[in-house]
């Protein structure tokens, strides 16, 4: 039993790690879901900055971070790059 215990806190304290490694990966690197980035991006349509809280619009944004332009509203991701509406909403085109 004592064993069990150990492996376990073990395979867990793996899993935790590789999730970190990936944050910090993604953070350095600019790109992905799970980064955190420091800086507020400004709009790459009208050059609005973004709020530094901002409210999100949609379940994406509230997940993964990003915001909507309230000048010309572009909705970009936590990077400040724009988001294609069809690839956000999941359709498939014809």
């Amino acid at each position: 039993m004592n064993n069990l215990l150990i492996v376990f806190i073990l395979l867990i304290s793996i899993g935790v790690s590789i999730l970190l490694l990936k944050i910090v990966v993604e953070s350095i690197k600019g790109k992905g879901n799970w980064g955190i980035n420091a800086n507020v991006p400004n709009c790459p349509d009208c050059d609005v900055k973004a709020p530094f809280v901002r409210t999100p619009t949609s379940i994406r944004q509230a997940l993964w971070g990003g915001w909507t332009c309230s000048n010309c509203g572009c909705e970009l991701d936590k990077w400040g790059k724009e988001i294609n509406s069809a690839k956000s909403q999941n359709t498939i085109e014809s």
